[in-house]
């Protein structure tokens, strides 16, 4: 139950967050978009990032304790298709 009402609490403080900047185009800015914008520049973020390793970086563990850059993708993958899985 605390899970769920932190994605909440965070999905609502992103999603003003995103509704505090001026809408572009004259388009009134409503949560939705607010969350689809702030997707696509998470989306942007990480393919750019994972365009830029090299095969040998994704194995690179900064400490034992940290886990790697691959499985790092591999984690924000896996809580996408949990999430769509969802709906």
């Amino acid at each position: 139950m605390k899970r769920v009402l932190c994605l909440v609490a965070g999905a609502a403080l992103a999603a003003s967050t995103a509704a505090a900047q001026p809408p572009a185009g004259g388009q009134p800015m409503t949560v939705a978009r607010g969350l689809q914008q702030q997707y696509a520049q998470a989306k942007t973020n990480l393919t750019a990032g994972a365009n830029e390793l090299t095969d040998a970086d994704y194995n690179f563990k900064p400490t034992p304790e940290i886990r790697s850059y691959g499985a790092l993708f591999t984690h924000v993958a896996d809580a996408h298709y949990f999430f769509c899985a969802q709906a």
